[in-house]
């Protein structure tokens, strides 16, 4: 079975008709399975597309609803490209249409090509009443039948943009919405990959599986493809999805490696996984910089900081901050190059 990246015939279309997710997608006869937007992720020969003033890579597995690692290096660079890889169906949403509520921090809106500050919510009714005009009809459900989202306003004030998300969110009883109310802050076009799927260390033939994707409460950060991790901590297990999984390596083999001779940075936080997904890498580890990934001394449902050191040092790799929960290492024939060239993690 060959293997592409490509709009999967299996990827959700949401109401807006815009394809959410992307993932890896094997096909018997090599081809690719559809067309469409889903194409702007990969050039001609099948390599990862960025736009030139990308000089560097860096991967974050484990996203969550706001890929904080992910917008921070995005706001704080100008030419690093991203390959952001998510489970979670509901984070995927998220940062695809901007839907973390927390204000606190910057997070995603590839919808739009941006990162962008939450700064509140607005109701459908109001949005459509008072501000677009519309005639609204007495039973609720007409009136939502349609969002007019992905709205960009000025501030009366000074001018500055605020954007509406296109993603309303229901109320308990499904007759009331609100929607998202965003600032942006950074554009990254052509900067920034999301995937979808569960890296692991898969085996057999098949390069793509399904399995079992375990979703927490209230922390949906937590969410798993271990079950186990529900006995053990203070978690909930809210829902079951079954997701694409695939091994790391059959990312990195659609890196343009002429113009990309090596990946800065790797970061991994997956409840407990870490070392699956470092194993998957295969050989393409050893082209990496920086590995950063979440591991404890003694914390069920995690992996143990003792594994994780032993691993990396058999792969040449050298701890230089043991931080709980964001061990960090450097690959040893790379720390001259990190030196000269100022890399970063």
């Amino acid at each position: 079975m060959s293997l592409k990246f490509t709009p999967a015939k299996y990827i959700r279309q949401d109401e807006l008709g815009y394809s959410s997710f992307y993932k890896l997608l094997g096909s018997s006869d090599g081809e690719l399975s559809e067309t469409g937007s889903g194409e702007r992720y990969v050039d001609g020969v099948g390599n990862f597309r960025f736009n030139d003033d990308v000089k560097k890579i860096r991967i974050d597995i484990g996203l969550s609803k706001e890929a904080y690692h992910s917008v921070q290096w995005l706001n704080t660079t100008k030419d690093v490209g991203i390959i952001g890889v998510e489970a979670h169906p509901d984070c995927v949403d998220s940062l695809n249409y901007g839907l973390s509520t927390n204000g606190y921090s910057t997070g995603l809106f590839l919808y739009r090509n941006k990162t962008v500050k939450y700064v509140g919510q607005i109701s459908e009714i109001f949005l459509k009443k008072e501000i677009l005009g519309w005639e609204l009809s007495p039973n609720s459900g007409d009136n939502t039948s349609a969002f007019p989202g992905d709205l960009t306003f000025k501030l009366f004030k000074d001018g500055a943009e605020i954007i509406v998300s296109p993603w309303p969110i229901d109320d308990a009883e499904g007759c009331f919405r609100t929607a998202p109310v965003l600032i942006p802050v950074s554009d990254i076009k052509d900067r920034y990959i999301l995937l979808w799927g569960a890296i692991d260390d898969i085996k057999g033939e098949e390069e793509v599986i399904t399995q079992k994707f375990f979703g927490a409460y209230p922390n949906v950060g937590a969410s798993s493809l271990i079950e186990d991790n529900f006995s053990v901590t203070d978690q909930k297990l809210h829902k079951i999805w079954n997701v694409p999984s695939y091994r790391l390596e059959s990312v990195l083999r659609h890196i343009d490696w002429d113009r990309f001779p090596f990946i800065e940075c790797i970061k991994i936080d997956v409840e407990g996984k870490e070392l699956d997904v470092l194993k998957s890498c295969g050989m393409y580890l050893d082209r990496v910089v920086y590995i950063r990934a979440e591991a404890f001394k003694d914390r069920a449902g995690t992996t143990k900081s003792e594994d994780l050191l032993e691993f990396m040092e058999s792969c040449n790799f050298e701890l230089f901050d043991d931080e709980e929960g964001d061990y960090k290492f450097i690959n040893n024939k790379y720390k001259d190059l990190a030196r000269k060239m100022s890399l970063g993690y």
